[in-house]
């Protein structure tokens, strides 16, 4: 992606000796308020550089003269100059445009190596953390953008692995179910709410949020200036604010019964449906399994930690499932009654034990069991760490670039649950 900006070609007249004494005394002035006087601090800078003004008093360059009086370093010139080019009304004044009123000099430093449609996503209140993240999304995007045309050229089919959900989801409604998906008390408390405004409000207090989900961004700001989701390797979208809570309401409201359990009825059945999606795409019919092989050649899915484990817990269980079956085949009619019988309770006491690993780490947590984050990741995952990433290192049908997404995707739920179950700790 080409970021470059041309500013228009401005011609500067020759400016007199006493105008650059002025340029430089209102430099000095400038430089002690800097947030939007950097602008205008770029445009003198500017003046002086293209009328070559420095060498009525000896200097060389710019740069030298800059350093002598102003003790500021070629760098640090050389980004006055590039804000005042990129941000500046109509690309060569002293004034800031209107769109970036109030951002200051640390923003528009961040801001300088970014596209144009990016530059829109940023507000006044946007912090430079929210900048710097976009950022790395915009880098990754286009890892995955190069990695997938290698791929292309090379005559392979790819399809970049998302989330598995129901066709039937957008992407909008996607990146909707993964947020609510850690704020149970939010969402009941603004699926309670009739007014829209209000709903916004308790969204989006502060007027301007942004979200990271996989291979999406989403960037929310007041009740009249909407949503804008960002998608890899997509144009941006816009969206209303009532166009966001229509889909919410499309979303919960076909396991809506009361405001308390909204998060539980939506979250419990999405998972199974999840599940049944994806044991779908795994079981094949008879004289299917050599067509569905050839599929997979061609498709890239982000392996889940937590997932995986489910799968080999099931593998392990279905292979028992064989062994006493194969067994009671000599037995008798009772012994096969009762074999069935037995591995029937073992069944329903592994899908117990599953379903109890949230209570059992929830009461490691109340004891202060698990210590550090290696061994919370090995409780969790069934792995270390290590073993999890030379997992995704090792699998050869994966891009590089996908691996990468598919680690820092699990590093970052980690941290996040992590620091949470830390801060239980010490309470």
């Amino acid at each position: 992606m080409d970021n470059t900006t041309i500013a228009p070609v401005m011609e500067f007249h020759q400016i007199t000796f006493d105008e650059y004494l002025l340029a430089k005394q209102e430099i000095a002035n400038r430089l002690k308020n800097m947030t939007e006087d950097y602008v205008a601090v770029g445009y003198l800078f500017r003046q002086i550089k293209e009328t070559e003004a420095y060498k009525q008093e000896g200097y060389n360059s710019l740069q030298e003269f800059a350093k002598d009086v102003y003790g500021i370093s070629e760098s640090e010139v050389s980004r006055f100059i590039a804000i005042n080019m990129k941000f500046s009304k109509d690309g060569c004044s002293k004034e800031l445009a209107v769109d970036y009123k109030g951002f200051g000099k640390s923003k528009l430093s961040e801001m300088l190596t970014m596209s144009d449609e990016d530059c829109k996503l940023i507000t006044a209140t946007t912090t430079v953390a929210t900048i710097r993240e976009l950022k790395n999304f915009t880098r990754e995007s286009e890892k995955v953008a190069a990695a997938q045309k290698d791929i292309e050229d090379s005559g392979q089919e790819t399809i970049i692995a998302e989330v598995v959900m129901p066709a039937e989801y957008t992407d909008l409604e996607q990146v909707i179910i993964e947020f609510f998906r850690d704020k149970r008390e939010l969402l009941q408390e603004v699926y309670a709410m009739s007014s829209f405004e209000d709903i916004v409000e308790k969204i989006n207090p502060s007027g301007n949020l942004s979200y990271r989900h996989k291979v999406y961004m989403l960037f929310m700001y007041g009740y009249g200036d909407g949503v804008v989701l960002k998608k890899m390797g997509e144009r941006n979208v816009n969206y209303t604010w009532p166009q966001v809570i229509e889909a919410m309401i499309k979303i919960y409201g076909k396991t809506y019964t009361d405001h308390d359990t909204i998060w539980e009825n939506f979250y419990k059945i999405e998972a199974e449906e999840m599940n049944n999606a994806r044991d779908n795409m795994e079981v094949s019919a008879p004289g299917e399994q050599e067509a569905n092989e050839e599929s997979k050649e061609g498709k890239i899915e982000v392996p889940d930690g937590k997932v995986e484990a489910d799968e080999k817990r099931d593998e392990e269980l279905s292979e028992e499932t064989d062994a006493c079956e194969s067994e009671s085949a000599s037995s008798s009619d009772e012994d096969k009654d009762n074999g069935a019988k037995a591995e029937a309770e073992k069944v329903d006491e592994e899908t117990v034990g599953q379903q109890s690993k949230k209570d059992e780490l929830d009461q490691k947590v109340l004891s202060g069991a698990i210590l550090d984050v290696e061994e919370y990741h090995k409780y969790l995952y069934e792995k270390s760490i290590e073993e999890y990433v030379q997992d995704i290192l090792e699998d050869k049908s994966l891009p590089l670039s996908v691996k990468i997404i598919s680690i820092s995707d699990q590093m970052e739920k980690l941290a996040k649950n992590y620091s949470e179950y830390m801060i239980s700790k010490k309470r």
